[in-house]
This record gives structure tokens, C-alpha cells and sequence, in this order.
């Protein structure tokens, strides 16, 4: 599950399963194999959370039946259904990046392939329907879409146009 820290001040250090798309306070994933272990404090129990968290490396996360089909090295974050990652489409926190494949239920197999196999059959190279789950690698990031960044440099352009125009004014 993907994890934030819980927006209450009475529970410092508590995680929460994130439940908002591109949430700021992304924290990590809960799992069953991450490389490096830290622990916390239930907020529930008070007691020592045995839950593993992974902050970086290579993990399996669950997915939003709901996600749009996502591509070997798309971005990923946090989905509205605690807990699940999707897509990350726009610009905003994400979680890191695919290791797989996926597409949802909704979407229609791939054509077959030589040898009659479409890439479901062939050894997951395209996980869905049947796998809730895929690998990310963990790398907690603000993702910028590149059209903002175009609209940015843009408007930096015409800004040192402006300049430049106004300094030949006042140099005559």
C-alpha cells in the first residue's frame, strides 16, 4: 500500500494509506520485501508498527482497477482508493516508476502475437485484470509535465524580450 503521513498532529510519525491522487505527503510503500526497514508508532495501538516500509528500491504496488493503462517507466501516484497507485497523467507527487506493464480490465487484449500468444500469456509481460499488482521503483519526486514547462520557458522568453526591448530604450 502506499503510504502518507497522517495530516494530524496528535499522530506524529503515524502513516496512512494515501487517498488522494498526487498527495504531498507521499511517504513510501508498505511491504513485504523492502531493502531498508524503519519503524513508527501505530496511531491505534501506540505500540511499535511491524508494518515494513520501503522507501527505496524495487517493490511490488497495487493498482486502481481504474488507472489508465500504464507503460514500462510511466510515473506513478497515488490513487483516490487508499492505498492503490495509478498513472500519474499531470504534473504533482509521485511515487516512482513502473517496472510493468499494465492495463485495466476495460481495455482490450493486445492483437496475438507470432506464435498466436498475446503478450498476457506470454510470462506477464502486460499484467491487468488478473494482477492487481505491478513493480515500481520508489523515487518520490514532484513530476513536472513537460507542456507546463514549455508554457514556463515561453513566458521566460517574452519576459527577456520585454527586457531587452526596455534596455534599448533607455540606452537612446
Amino acid at each position: 500500500d502506499i503510504v502518507s503521513i497522517a495530516p494530524d498532529n496528535n499522530f506524529k510519525g503515524v502513516l496512512l494509506k494515501a487517498n488522494k491522487p498526487y498527495d504531498s505527503k507521499l511517504v513510501g510503500i508498505i511491504s513485504t520485501n523492502p531493502g531498508v526497514v524503519l519503524g513508527s508508532i501505530d496511531g491505534d495501538t501506540q505500540k511499535a508498527d511491524k508494518r515494513q516500509l520501503a522507501l527505496a528500491g524495487r517493490v511490488p504496488v497495487k493498482i486502481d482497477p481504474n488507472s489508465e493503462p500504464i507503460q514500462v517507466g510511466d510515473f506513478l501516484t497515488s490513487s483516490n482508493k487508499p492505498g492503490l497507485a495509478t498513472k500519474a497523467t499531470e504534473s504533482g507527487y509521485v511515487i516512482g516508476k513502473a517496472l510493468n506493464n499494465w492495463i485495466p480490465c476495460t481495455t482490450p487484449l493486445s492483437p496475438p502475437k507470432l506464435g498466436g500468444e498475446t503478450p498476457q500469456q506470454r510470462g506477464g509481460e502486460v499484467l491487468g485484470c488478473n494482477q492487481p499488482t505491478i513493480e515500481v521503483f520508489i523515487n518520490l519526486i514532484y513530476k513536472q509535465e513537460k507542456s507546463e514547462m514549455e508554457n514556463l520557458k515561453t513566458k521566460m522568453s517574452t519576459m527577456q524580450k520585454q527586457i531587452d526591448e526596455l534596455r534599448s530604450f533607455l540606452i537612446r
